[in-house]
């Protein structure tokens, strides 16, 4: 993630959640982690999960007065990521996370939709058992089915459904390697 020099040097990670972009890394990493954002406004001081805060495209539960002042990320206990885009710096056309918090396994995709998509059928095939290939490939079956992309200048529904097929499957083989530090 932010491999870009540009967001490396000049990006930060709370107006990252903030802009909203669905295909932006950070976002789907929020919804998949469980993270909250810590935001701060003339009312006071609250605190958004990452479920709550992006509500379609570059847009928010913020109020016009409010800003992210920190977010946390639970630390994961298995992980992965994979994300497929035409060219460097760009965001991805399919954006795919996948972290285990609390002992579920969660994954979170992006540029599939407004919003970071919890695909839950996905995420109920890969309840209660190992990451088996058999396993991750029902998995990102079911993600692929789960979504309703749209066709636009970068990349077709079908195109993306694919891409998700492959990027789940990269996640989550990524998350069956891992293991917390």
């Amino acid at each position: 993630m932010g491999r870009h020099a540009a967001i490396r040097t000049r990006g930060t990670l709370g107006g990252s959640l903030a802009h909203a972009d669905p295909a932006a890394e950070l976002p789907v990493v929020a919804a998949a982690s469980a993270a909250v954002a810590l935001v701060a406004g003339p009312g006071g001081r609250r605190v958004v999960p990452a479920a709550d805060l992006f509500t379609g495209a570059l847009q928010t539960s913020l109020g016009d007065d409010e800003l992210i002042e920190a977010a946390e990320f639970p630390a994961p206990g298995r992980w992965g990521f994979a994300e497929f885009a035409r060219r460097h710096g760009d965001f991805g056309l399919v954006v795919v996370a996948a972290a285990e918090v609390d002992g579920c396994l969660r994954l979170a995709l992006g540029g599939v939709a407004a919003t970071p998509v919890r695909p839950v059928a996905a995420e109920a095939v890969l309840a209660g058992g190992p990451l088996s290939p058999a396993r991750i490939g029902a998995a990102a079956e079911a993600a692929a089915g789960e979504i309703e992309p749209a066709d636009d200048i970068h990349a077709t529904a079908a195109y993306r459904r694919q891409l998700t097929r492959v990027l789940v499957t990269r996640a989550l083989s990524q998350a069956a390697e891992s293991r917390a530090a």
